[in-house]
């Protein structure tokens, strides 16, 4: 991926952000189609000033400060190692923190796992999570606001690697092999728990 590609794939999203509008949102009221729309069209409407920003997660396209920090408008594309797996995150920036309302897509396969919401950013944090206001999916429209929960995948060096980790520090703390091990057990259920909630 680089700028041209992404810019080319501004007009992509724009194109399915309303295509499944169409196709999920037809009782959707005009002011809220507006606010899954229009933040496709303030980074499609700069496309000249727009930087390509990679990183370790993906890549962002939109307007960026003087330090290289994401300024302005832009899309956020976070990708995975599954190539049906990505989310496209669309709206305005400040300092890097996602601000006011956002236009977010998620994509799985399959397509039952897709979904379009329009997520509330606070900008009071960089890594906050945001509160989705309604979502649209092949399921209908959900208009119960709740925290957005990024999927994350199932890590097996992470669950052995923290296993580990905690079974030396409650050992060490406990002088006892039996509670060091139930310990682990508990932390290993929690991450799968966590692990289920995200795929969900």
């Amino acid at each position: 991926m680089d700028r041209e590609a992404a810019i080319t794939e501004v007009d992509w999203y724009r194109t399915l952000v309303r295509r499944r509008i169409e196709r999920w949102g037809v009782t959707l009221p005009p002011k809220a189609r507006a606010m899954l729309t229009e933040n496709m069209d303030e980074v499609a409407a700069r496309k000249s000033s727009l930087q390509f920003k990679p990183d370790r997660e993906g890549y962002y396209i939109g307007e960026v400060d003087e330090e290289g920090l994401r300024q302005g408008y832009g899309i956020y594309t976070r990708t995975a190692k599954k190539p049906d797996r990505w989310t496209m995150q669309a709206g305005r920036w400040v300092e890097n923190c996602p601000i006011g309302t956002h236009t977010l897509y998620e994509s799985d396969c399959p397509d039952s796992h897709h979904y379009l919401a329009a997520v509330y950013f606070s900008g009071e944090r960089r890594k906050a999570k945001g509160t989705i206001g309604f979502s649209l999916s092949e399921a209908g429209i959900n208009t119960k606001q709740r925290q957005y929960r990024r999927y994350e995948y199932f890590s097996l060096s992470t669950l052995a690697v923290g296993s580990a980790m905690i079974f030396v520090l409650l050992l060490a703390m406990t002088r006892n092999t039996k509670i060091s091990l139930a310990g682990v057990i508990v932390v290993a259920l929690l991450y799968l728990i966590s692990y289920i909630r995200g795929r969900q």
